[in-house]
């Protein structure tokens, strides 16, 4: 009994070892400074992952010319394929989220046919809703914004620079 105690305490430590390792190796993608806090680290959704950053600088230093900071991205959110070029060619903005995608198709067809988008955060509200060929729809300084309700999309039209994030070309 007690040397079965003492292997769950074994794993429990090595488990949480594991994590706060996981978590010391992220990296500010701007500065390269490890980011150990992720529950208060600025934070921008790349292809629907988090990436952590060490300060609100880095942020804005990124949303000038995100390419330049960014090596890799997870796959396209269409096709799952992979990404093989990082520019503006394939980036599109969306509710102040970074989509890089891996072809022209994916690219123009984005927006069309939003059902794969899932869940989106509602800039004005910041609540998450089911985002669809439905959802109220703007585009602003050549950036898209999906919204929950008419209400939200009519409260940002009022105030569009309270809710946007604007990213370099």
């Amino acid at each position: 009994m007690k040397a079965c105690l003492f292997g769950v305490a074994l794993l429990v430590v090595g488990l949480a070892a594991t994590t706060a390792g996981a978590q010391s190796k992220r990296a500010c993608p701007v500065s390269g400074k490890a980011v150990t806090d992720i529950s208060k680290a600025p934070m921008i959704q790349i292809n629907r992952k988090r990436t952590y950053f060490c300060c609100e600088k880095c942020v804005t230093a990124f949303r000038q010319k995100p390419e330049k900071y960014l090596k890799e991205v997870a796959n396209c959110p269409i096709l799952e394929n992979p990404v093989a070029k990082i520019g503006a060619a394939n980036r599109v903005v969306l509710n102040n989220n970074l989509y890089y995608l891996c072809c022209e198709g994916c690219t123009s067809g984005f927006l069309k046919a939003p059902d794969h988008l899932k869940k989106q955060p509602d800039v004005v509200t910041g609540e998450l809703f089911l985002a669809g060929s439905e959802s109220p729809h703007m585009e602003y300084k050549g950036q898209h914004y999906l919204f929950a309700t008419a209400q939200t999309k009519a409260t940002f039209e009022k105030n569009p620079a309270k809710y946007v994030k604007l990213y370099g070309k």
